[in-house]
């Protein structure tokens, strides 16, 4: 009877995952199904996340090594239970980790040359908002800030912009 119930699945810690949770209710009435599906669009967004960021990391010369990268990653995301596990019951840690990975996506596309600051800024948004799910995302927020400075300290002209987009997201998350 206890795991069955809906007030035994929800995690009630954070404010952000609370306010996600409402629009599935909205939807679907007070049903699990409402947030299965919430947890199953934050598996697909982690899933597309980690083929875009390993794709990036893989980089190299051809199309093949980038997307044999992206697709052993993605196998090995979906091999994990953690994804399945947790996502049945309701709790924030599928969408931490969707919104941190897209967060070092849209890091690594900023320092590419000529890259807009808007890259800056959705990287921020998207640690903000991971944040804003749970308070465990702290390190996504900690680690962003490391590495824009790190990456920043070779190309010290960017250093101050980089720095502000990516804090006035974090801040806007």
């Amino acid at each position: 009877e206890g795991v069955l119930q809906l007030s035994d699945r929800i995690y009630a810690g954070t404010p952000g995952f609370q306010v996600l949770a409402t629009i599935p209710f909205a939807l679907f009435g007070l049903d699990l199904v409402g947030l299965r599906l919430l947890a199953g669009v934050f598996g697909a967004l982690l899933l597309a996340g980690i083929w875009h960021l390993s794709v990036a990391v893989a980089g190299g010369e051809g199309i093949a090594r980038p997307r044999v990268a992206g697709g052993l990653a993605c196998t090995l995301a979906l091999v994990h239970p953690i994804l399945f596990e947790i996502s049945r019951f309701a709790r924030p840690e599928v969408a931490v980790a969707a919104f941190s990975v897209w967060s070092s996506v849209f890091a690594l596309r900023g320092w590419r040359p000529g890259a807009s600051w808007r890259w800056h800024l959705a990287a921020g948004v998207s640690a903000g908002l991971a944040f804003e799910m749970h308070y465990i995302a702290v390190a996504t927020v900690a680690s962003l800030a490391v590495g824009a400075a790190a990456m920043s300290w070779h190309q010290r002209d960017r250093l101050h912009g980089v720095l502000l987009w990516t804090a006035f997201g974090v801040a806007l998350g």
